[in-house]
């Protein structure tokens, strides 16, 4: 598998994290019409001690419910519906960054 094109960035502050988060459609789709097929994700913070939840099954995830990204992990490859992706600060006061791509085989 391959990245072959990046169509977009988002990044949510922990600010934006206090409650559930979505991603932005209009960042799937670069100027040419490409659309994101997958995200590498990436915990940033001031502290090292600080986490995100999310889940990508349509319901939102909470601060104790939902797979857990810790700082430091990098990058964390999503292949899913990005449609359905939702975060939410879990630890801490982290920084999401998310950049949006098309993999293919």
């Amino acid at each position: 598998m391959h990245v072959s094109k990046v169509t977009g960035f988002q990044q949510f502050t922990s600010s934006a994290l206090a409650s559930v988060s979505y991603v932005s459609s209009a960042l799937l789709l670069d100027a040419q019409g490409n659309k994101a097929n997958a995200a590498f994700l990436t915990v940033g913070a001031s502290t090292a001690s600080c986490g995100i939840r999310f889940r990508d099954d349509g319901t939102a995830p909470s601060t104790t419910v939902g797979h857990f990204l810790p700082y430091g992990v990098y990058p964390f490859l999503y292949q899913g519906d990005l449609q359905k992706i939702a975060f939410i600060a879990s630890v801490g006061n982290p920084d999401l960054n998310i950049t949006y791509v098309q993999v293919q085989d």
